[in-house]
């Protein structure tokens, strides 16, 4: 592969990876406005969850496409990664649910949790890409 090639990949990919993550976010903020705007029309709230749910949808295909484009080596990387913030997501939720039931915390919102999800990703992508270059 010439050098040319291999960056109109890398432009490819960052252009695929930022258009999915620009639909999800516009289909996310339009969905909670609809929701917050008719609290009670039960069908444009569900025409409105659909719409967040479907936004969802081109961002993960979007990771699974640039994965697949990426060598054994890189691959390997971001599913250890991935591996690592499942395991510390599920830690967080059991924790949060114990400290609810407990009576430590008060609600954990769904939004703190995908925050948190996000960003062990992040951490763990960044800590396995050291851990493995070294």
């Amino acid at each position: 592969m010439t050098k040319n090639q291999i960056q109109n990949i890398g432009l490819h990919s960052a252009i695929l990876g930022l258009g999915g993550v620009a639909l999800w976010t516009i289909t996310s903020v339009a969905a909670i406005r609809i929701i917050r705007h008719y609290p009670e029309n039960a069908t444009i709230r569900a025409a409105a969850v659909a719409l967040g749910v479907l936004g969802f949808i081109p961002w993960q295909l979007t990771m699974v496409k640039l994965i697949r484009t990426y060598d054994e080596y890189t691959r390997r990387v971001y599913m250890i990664a991935f591996s690592i913030s499942f395991a510390l997501t599920g830690l967080f939720v059991v924790a949060c649910d114990l400290l609810q039931r407990a009576g430590f915390i008060d609600h954990v919102s769904l939004m703190t949790i995908w925050l948190m999800m996000v960003g062990s990703w992040a951490v763990a992508l960044g800590a396995t890409e050291c851990y493995f270059r070294r």
